[in-house]
């Protein structure tokens, strides 16, 4: 006996599941940017801790403060397997700041991110971002 129900099931199992793959894909690429993005937030923080530290002497002039910054973050880039590809963006910057009267290191480190569904490109137009600020021992 033929069921006129019979095949609708399969018939909206089909339509449904572009959209269900759809969503985890987006799920995936949503987590691995945010694994990324706190990847790149710790390398900053702990890069800026690094400078911190530093003390250069009576005539300092920051240069080593950010060179040990820069340093840490491209050898924290490497030890937690993100690939740069000669796009990797660190800018350390040693500083008076007027407000707190005190020395400051900022370093901002610029990674790219390369998804691997391609569901959410606007997620690798600008990469993944962190900057951090601390205040330096060097005074």
């Amino acid at each position: 006996m033929f069921h006129p129900r019979r095949g609708s099931s399969a018939l909206e199992f089909v339509l449904v599941l572009p959209m269900i793959m759809g969503l985890f894909g987006a799920i995936i690429e949503l987590s691995l940017y945010i694994s990324t993005m706190h990847r790149v937030s710790r390398i900053a923080r702990d890069s800026a801790r690094v400078g911190s530290v530093i003390i250069e002497g009576p005539e300092a002039d920051g240069s080593l403060i950010e060179e040990a910054a820069t340093e840490h973050a491209e050898l924290a880039i490497a030890a937690a397997g993100l690939t740069c590809d000669g796009t990797c963006d660190i800018e350390a910057e040693w500083y008076y700041d007027e407000d707190s009267e005190f020395m400051v290191i900022r370093i901002a480190v610029t990674l790219p991110h390369k998804g691997i569904t391609g569901y959410m490109p606007i997620l690798e137009e600008d990469g993944v971002r962190s900057e951090f600020y601390m205040l330096t021992q060097q005074q």
